[in-house]
């Protein structure tokens, strides 16, 4: 198995964001992220601690949403949408940012 990155919950944030993943709520150090697709809605909810442990990692965030630990790493490289896309994050057009990140990053 790959070396599983130390990550907190803020870093983890980022990278869900950077797939279209938009938070939805808080209740005390937990954030739940939501995204759309079509008709499917997938929730995770994020512990937000300084150092995320890598079963809730593994079996708690990347396994529900069928994100792999190597995609996952290459997320946490990736810049942000502003300086990766060259434009401001729009969330009306998700769905195109989403193909192109997956297509630059190379994942998917």
């Amino acid at each position: 198995m790959s070396n599983i990155p130390q990550v907190n919950g803020k870093q983890v944030i980022k990278a869900l964001e950077k797939v279209g993943f938009t938070v939805s709520r808080q209740k005390g150090s937990h954030i739940r992220l939501v995204r759309i697709q079509g008709e499917i809605k997938q929730l995770v909810t994020v512990p937000n601690h300084k150092t995320i442990r890598k079963g809730t990692l593994l079996n708690g965030i990347l396994k529900p949403i069928n994100l792999s630990l190597e995609e996952f790493k290459k997320l946490l490289e990736v810049k942000s949408h502003t300086e990766f896309l060259g434009r401001p994050f729009n969330p009306r057009y998700i769905g195109t940012t989403h193909r192109h990140l997956i297509e630059q990053v190379g994942i998917g």
